[in-house]
């Protein structure tokens, strides 16, 4: 996790995604992301914490880093930590597992 914390900014360009652990580990560190508009991104990524670009467009993603080279020292580091919270805390997830298997188990969704 030390490079994320160390790095101007990460990045994920993807044109398919089912999560995108790359984004928020990255907010979690406070190190704003440049990501395409899929997994967990639209959901997580904001003016606040970084830049997201349609995936599959290449012009948008080279567009995106040379805005995010000018931005990426402007991002408030706490800001970006704090725009994920508690969410991805291990009881958090944990809770939120519990929810789907308990789902499965008794085909009652919580």
């Amino acid at each position: 996790m030390a490079e994320y914390g160390n790095a101007s900014f990460s990045v994920l360009s993807s044109r398919f995604e089912t999560f995108g652990t790359v984004v928020p580990e990255s907010l979690a560190c406070g190190t704003p992301v440049l990501a395409t508009a899929v997994g967990i991104a639209p959901e997580l990524v904001n003016a606040r914490n970084g830049i997201l670009v349609e995936p599959g467009n290449t012009d948008a993603l080279a567009g995106g880093l040379i805005r995010m080279l000018d931005l990426c020292e402007s991002f408030d580091r706490e800001e970006v930590r704090g725009s994920v919270g508690d969410r991805f805390t291990p009881a958090s997830v944990s809770a939120e597992l519990m929810k789907i298997y308990t789902a499965s188990i008794t085909g009652k969704y919580v």
